[in-house]
């Protein structure tokens, strides 16, 4: 199989509260809505960071944040075992 290697967004954290949640929940639903898996970590990340950047739910303004983190991630694909 294939292994692919996805960076987390690097953010301050103020609140990691549903952090794993919100990235599970949008892993989950990117990889069932079709998108390939190495893309749907990347943003599945950057929606994960989103919920760390303030106290609470992140406001809709977080989706162009979370859209410009996504698009810098580059997926490493390496050989799996």
């Amino acid at each position: 199989g294939e292994l692919t290697r996805v960076p987390a967004v690097a953010v301050t954290v103020a609140d990691p509260t549903g952090a794993g949640n919100a990235y599970a929940g949008a892993l989950g639903a990117l990889v069932a809505g079709g998108r390939p898996p190495g893309e749907a970590a990347a943003i599945a990340s950057a929606v994960g960071a989103a919920f760390c950047r303030a106290e609470g739910w992140p406001s809709a303004a977080e989706t162009v944040w979370v859209a410009a983190r996504a698009a810098e991630i580059v997926p490493a694909k390496s050989a799996g075992s």
